[in-house]
């Protein structure tokens, strides 16, 4: 699948894959661990999300809640309630109560709305390595992210993001190389094991 994103000369090209193609084994576990608490929706309750069952990762976790407008035109912005203290630290400034839109670099809002939109409406994870560009304290580095859909115990729609992400800065060699200005964001569905 081809989308247009932003400028005609920007194209994403997102793929479905499995668990194993996901770069980083921790986002892969957390992938597994997502897919066997799904339930009758096919996605998990929020409440079948233990933090405990994964304290390593804690540091690098959110959650988003996806807020409906008042005005009944059925737009939506997604409200950050949790940030990871390495997730902050990257950011380089609180998060937590603040929509996504707020803090967000214009560069990068249109591509993280496109992961959230992918992971709701397909109500399956979405793995995705790109450039990440802030003015906090990872800037032109790598984000390697996975949004997993939740829902309400009293909805069957996905209403919450659990998310999960690791930084790579510039200089560290790693998951990705090369020339960091031509980097293409890498996006896959997680398809079911």
């Amino acid at each position: 699948m081809t989308l247009a994103a932003g400028s005609p000369r920007f194209r994403l090209d997102i793929g479905e894959s499995g668990i194993a193609a996901i770069a980083d084994a921790r986002l892969r576990e957390l992938a597994e661990y997502w897919f066997a608490r799904r339930d009758g929706t096919g996605v998990p309750p929020r409440e079948a999300i233990n933090p405990l069952d994964f304290p390593r990762l804690l540091p690098n976790v959110g959650l988003l809640d996806r807020v409906l407008a008042e005005d009944g035109s059925g737009s939506e912005r997604f409200r950050i309630r949790l940030a990871g203290e390495e997730i902050t630290y990257a950011v380089g400034r609180p998060l937590a109560g603040y929509f996504l839109d707020e803090v967000q670099p214009d560069r990068y809002r249109e591509f993280a709305a496109l992961l959230i939109r992918l992971a709701v409406e397909r109500r399956r994870p979405v793995y995705s390595s790109s450039l990440f560009h802030d003015a906090g304290n990872i800037v032109n580095g790598l984000t390697h992210t996975l949004l997993m859909p939740l829902h309400r115990q009293e909805s069957v729609e996905p209403d919450m993001l659990f998310v999960c992400q690791f930084f790579q800065h510039r200089e560290d060699g790693g998951l990705r190389s090369g020339d960091w200005l031509s980097v293409t964001p890498e996006i896959r569905l997680i398809v079911s094991p």
